[in-house]
């Protein structure tokens, strides 16, 4: 499943969250990360902080995203 995709269906509820190791770029998933705070969701690391941007090499660390159900 494509990166933005896996956002939008944890976003509406059809899975309650994703588990990704780290490879993607902050680019990589700003849309999808935007779509699923929206819809009541959370994207955090693997020490329960949330994903900040604007890091110096733009690459986030192990993430996991979460549904509205599981908050």
């Amino acid at each position: 499943m494509k990166s933005s995709l896996k956002f939008c269906v944890i976003a509406a509820g059809e899975y309650d969250g994703y588990v990704a190791e780290p490879r993607a770029y902050e680019w990589d998933i700003a849309a999808g990360h935007a779509i699923l705070k929206h819809a009541g969701g959370m994207v955090t690391d693997f020490d329960n902080k949330e994903i900040k941007y604007g890091k110096r090499d733009f690459k986030n660390p192990s993430l996991i995203l979460k549904s509205k159900n599981i908050l």
